[in-house]
């Protein structure tokens, strides 16, 4: 049997709960209120000063986070704008805005991969979302896919025809990309004239690479010899006299004396 005291104390408990409860979600209330205020003012160090003495009060207040994170964002504070929306992320990770925003603090830092996968969720709550399509396009821009990029931001220009800035950067980019297309294409082209192996050079009897002959008996002064084909005459011997010399490498046979 429950006893009378017992049930005192649980009723007492309950009472002095809600006592303290009450204020506190009153004064967060009310200390939102007057951070959104000076945040709406342009007043960011004074709000972001109340948000944190909300956060100190429930430090899993959703919307103190949010704007907190809102706040480093506006003052260009990346790092600690992501780490306010990262810490939002962890108890409700679908939420559309803090990814929005997780997603373009990690641009600014150039952290790629979390910007698509923030990007990406945000996507998957809102296909439509042209923010969205527009912050996965840079986060591809940021990779180096720049056809994959143009992709997101034609859809994003589909959904809002009339936004002159977007519609510029969607001109402009295809214009890149066309100039790569083209530039790629001519190296191929290049490429493709090239000889795929290349005749390496002979080497004489003393190991050293044969010079060319430049022209119809040149240099090596033999009668006959063609471009192309390497010979040791006397005067380039290697260590002044060879025996050998005269021997055409190519057609392996002795060359006609000077003499």
């Amino acid at each position: 049997m429950i006893s009378k005291s017992f049930v005192i104390a649980i009723v007492l408990a309950i009472v002095v709960s809600t006592c303290i409860e009450a204020p506190c979600q009153k004064n967060t209330t009310e200390l939102l209120k007057q951070a959104r205020q000076l945040q709406s003012d342009g007043k960011l160090d004074e709000a972001l000063a109340l948000y944190r003495k909300c956060l100190s009060i429930d430090s899993t207040d959703r919307e103190a986070q949010f704007s907190t994170g809102e706040v480093f964002l506006k003052k260009m504070d990346y790092s600690k704008a992501a780490a306010a929306f990262s810490s939002l992320l962890v108890l409700d990770p679908e939420n559309t805005r803090a990814n929005l925003y997780m997603g373009q603090a990690s641009l600014k830092l150039g952290q790629t991969e979390k910007a698509r996968t923030a990007f990406g969720r945000v996507l998957s709550a809102k296909p439509r979302s042209i923010q969205g399509l527009v912050g996965m396009g840079e986060a591809e821009l940021q990779a180096g896919n720049s056809f994959t990029a143009n992709d997101y931001f034609r859809k994003a220009l589909a959904l809002d025809p009339g936004n002159k800035e977007l519609a510029d950067n969607v001109a402009r980019l295809r214009s890149a990309n066309m100039e790569r297309l083209k530039a790629s294409e001519e190296d191929q082209r290049q490429r493709a004239k090239e000889p795929t192996e290349r005749p390496q050079g002979e080497t004489g009897p003393s190991g050293a690479a044969a010079p060319a002959v430049e022209g119809q008996g040149g240099d090596s002064g033999y009668p006959g010899s063609r471009v192309g084909e390497r010979a040791w005459p006397y005067s380039q011997s290697p260590g002044g006299y060879n025996p050998n010399a005269g021997w055409n490498w190519r057609t392996r046979s002795k060359m006609p004396s000077r003499n």
